[in-house]
């Protein structure tokens, strides 16, 4: 993995498992599908995407298929605040506990609804952060 999405992975990755204490709106989101988050986030391997064969990473920072272990960093992600890269990792953890999104599913949230859930939720509700710096999260 190329430095500086390892560096971004290992500034991340601790930030987002303390969102996912037992007792966490954060942990609930995953309780709710009937995963555990920490376990959920443990298992998760992760790996570069190659930017120019993933047209996921024209858009996104991360990727993973819904019910996959695998999450695909994309060149974005080094390029993220802490916290921000803290909520994709969180966001594509709900991916492999079983979230879809649309367009995959025309019925589920949107990617951008659901960092927004991840940010509220996990982001602010540990860091007693303001909404405007929430919405700084997106």
């Amino acid at each position: 993995m190329p430095y500086d999405l390892r560096r971004s992975l290992t500034v991340a990755y601790p930030i987002a498992l303390r969102w996912l204490r037992p007792d966490t709106a954060c942990s609930a989101l995953f309780r709710n599908l009937g995963a555990d988050g920490p376990k959920t986030l443990s298992s998760t391997l992760y790996f570069p995407a190659e930017v120019t064969e993933n047209p996921p990473c024209w858009r996104a920072a991360a990727f993973t298929r819904v019910g996959g272990r695998v999450t695909f960093l994309c060149e974005g992600f080094s390029r993220l605040p802490a916290s921000r890269a803290a909520v994709i990792l969180l966001h594509e953890a709900l991916h492999s506990a079983g979230v879809d999104e649309q367009p995959h599913d025309p019925d589920a949230l949107t990617s951008s609804q659901i960092t927004q859930l991840v940010a509220r939720t996990c982001f602010s509700s540990i860091d007693g952060l303001s909404q405007d710096r929430v919405d700084d999260v997106r």
